[in-house]
């Protein structure tokens, strides 16, 4: 992980199975709201993939038509790390790194792809937080219903000459919390033109999109247990250098709170482009 400074705190082969996606969910806004108070429950949907999975551009394909659907209340972070995320010959950059190996160690390696963790919660269906395709679209829908414990708002700035970005998360806790409360800020890049591997052979000019690319924070998030104080708005500060490579007005910043420890059940995430 590069080097940041933070104010205020801190293989085994397996199969490639294609499911059809179904998506029934209405159009749906107000996630992302600035207002704490009215702010909405959003949903991290975290895809696992590589560029040498045959049936993982259709997992990608599902989360774009979910994201067509509800907009700023979900939030995509695509994870190349693993077996599947070895380079290709043709591959101009290696879109794994220390962030997504760690995530992905985090969460475990799933069994088969596409496959993704929403929430970061076990459901009653799919193999412990790994979620097949064919379940994404309601488990998302279902959990957008839920009462947000927390409220969470980004701001930026950047230098374009130094590289440099400052980032400040606010957050409004709204109840009780459960045991350690950690924050993940992560910087994903989408628009990444490189090759994968497709049911129509390898694609040099593949886009890649919400593709992790480091975090803010320690890999497992800050703990933030000491910090949130319920019914008062807190603020983090991070400063971060860009990777020359990185084209900046592709990425997007992605905040979450989540629990640590047994559960890692996220509270609340949000996403947004940092400021231009």
């Amino acid at each position: 992980m590069k080097k940041i400074y933070l104010f205020f705190v801190m293989l085994v082969m397996v199969s490639c199975t294609e499911i059809p996606v179904e998506i029934n969910a209405s159009k749906d806004t107000g996630g992302g709201t600035d207002d704490l108070e009215s702010q909405l429950q959003n949903v991290l949907i975290e895809e696992f993939t590589g560029v040498q999975c045959v049936n993982c551009p259709a997992g990608s394909e599902a989360i774009e038509q979910l994201l067509a659907i509800h907009n700023e209340r979900l939030v995509p972070v695509t994870i190349h790390a693993g077996f599947w995320a070895r380079k290709l010959s043709t591959s101009t950059q290696d879109l794994k790194n220390e962030a997504s190996i760690a995530v992905l160690n985090l969460l475990a390696e799933p069994s088969g792809y596409p496959a993704a963790a929403i929430n970061r919660k076990e459901f009653d269906v799919g193999d412990g937080l790994h979620l097949n395709k064919d379940d994404w679209a309601g488990i998302i829908s279902s959990e957008k219903q839920n009462d947000p414990k927390v409220a969470l708002k980004l701001s930026s700035t950047y230098d374009a000459n130094s590289k440099g970005l400052e980032v400040t998360v606010e957050m409004l806790q709204k109840e009780a919390l459960p045991g350690e409360i950690r924050l993940s800020l992560m910087i994903v890049e989408s628009n990444i033109i490189d090759a994968q591997k497709t049911p129509d052979g390898i694609k040099d000019d593949y886009i890649h999109n919400h593709v992790l690319r480091d975090m803010m924070t320690a890999y497992t998030g800050d703990d933030i247990t000491s910090t949130l104080s319920l019914n008062q708005v807190v603020s983090l500060n991070y400063r971060f250098t860009l990777d020359e490579s990185w084209v900046y007005e592709n990425i997007e910043l992605v905040a979450i709170i989540h629990e640590f420890g047994e559960r890692l059940d996220v509270l609340q995430c949000i996403r947004q482009k940092p400021s231009l």
